[in-house]
């Protein structure tokens, strides 16, 4: 892409809770760097709104329905649950998939959890024009904190005390298949994935980003959910990403 020759601009460079963070600008895009290692820049969006607007705008003409699910009637049921959305993200990023949720009418609240502090300071800041604001719309309740840590406090809640959601959205760390974090590996295991499932709401949707095409972690979507895709997309850089969408089965 043009803009990669463009030199990096150092905006701000933090010690957070895992690591160096550093927010720097080439061109008119921007990129995050972690421990001195590429981590998402704004160039490289496709995938992170997309896994979003499928989430939120399902059409089973859309995702063909595979042999193994239970059948069209799953989704359909999803694609109808259109007014009073609730969504969880987990990692807020540059604010991308965040504005995206928010264009959808239906959407009346969106949980995001951001471990670091920072992250969410530069989306109010240097990344506030990038997003639209997206911090700043009402429907919005952000928690800096780790999702990891909120999700295993739910493993002890009773069933009748545990809050749901329409569409469960993990864009955390670089997918399944290549951590920068090994605490995030309770996010695609067998334990959280079926913590996370029950997190949703008959019709309920997770859909889940990836650097890379990940074998086990499809496998063990299927082990759980009616009906799962994986999807690739080509970023405007040329590289590809992924993304898995599950629906859990509805009333």
């Amino acid at each position: 892409m043009k803009n990669r020759s463009c030199p990096a601009e150092v905006i701000e460079r933090v010690r957070g809770e895992e690591g160096e963070l550093q927010l720097q600008r080439r061109g008119q895009e921007f990129e995050f760097i972690f421990n001195g290692v590429f981590l998402m820049a704004s160039y490289n969006g496709v995938s992170e709104k997309e896994m979003v607007s499928a989430a939120l705008n399902i059409q089973p003409q859309s995702f063909p329905v595979p042999p193994f699910s239970g059948g069209e009637d799953t989704v359909a049921a999803a694609a109808k649950k259109d007014c009073a959305l609730r969504v969880l993200m987990g990692g807020l990023g540059m604010g991308l998939g965040l504005q995206e949720a928010l264009r959808f009418p239906g959407v009346a609240r969106v949980d995001v959890f951001e471990l670091e502090e920072a992250v969410v300071r530069w989306n109010r800041g240097p990344l506030k024009d990038l997003n639209g604001g997206a911090l700043e719309d009402p429907r919005v309740n952000v928690f800096i904190g780790d999702i990891v840590e909120y999700l295993r406090k739910k493993e002890t809640t009773l069933k009748s005390e545990v809050e749901q959601y329409d569409v469960i959205i993990l864009d955390t760390d670089n997918g399944p298949g290549w951590l920068s974090r090994p605490k995030n590996e309770f996010l695609y295991s067998f334990q959280g994935t079926r913590l996370l499932k029950k997190l949703l709401l008959p019709g309920g949707r997770l859909s889940v980003w990836s650097s890379s095409p990940v074998p086990f972690y499809l496998s063990l979507l299927k082990s759980l959910f009616d009906n799962v895709w994986e999807k690739e997309l080509l970023e405007k850089t040329g590289q590809t990403s992924y993304y898995y969408l599950a629906v859990k089965q509805a009333l």
